[in-house]
């Protein structure tokens, strides 16, 4: 599991939890409704489509939150680098998983 802090305008810190493709907010119910907000703009990976927080990689809800927070406004550890660049390095072989297109 890769958890991201992302600054809110509350000073009370959303969390994201992403873990095997499945994202999972926690925080106060204003930040929650921060969270929504933020999602109800659109969240859009790194090729334009839109993230399923329910199945996604972990490079395209970095792009979906980066479009939608000042860059800085999130907080991203070793693990996170690590899995980014993972799905990165996977990107010239076969960007997209052959289980993933129907």
């Amino acid at each position: 599991m890769i958890v991201v802090k992302v600054k809110t305008p509350f000073d009370k810190p959303l969390t994201l939890k992403w873990d095997d493709g499945k994202v999972v907010a926690k925080g106060d119910e204003e930040v929650m409704n921060y969270w929504k907000f933020l999602q109800s703009k659109g969240m859009y990976g790194k090729y334009g489509h839109i993230v399923d927080l329910e199945d996604c990689l972990f490079t395209d809800l970095i792009v979906a939150l980066s479009n939608r927070v000042k860059y800085g406004d999130y907080k991203l550890g070793p693990k996170a680098n690590e899995q980014l660049q993972k799905e990165l390095e996977r990107e010239g072989k076969n960007p997209i998983p052959k289980d993933a297109v129907t």
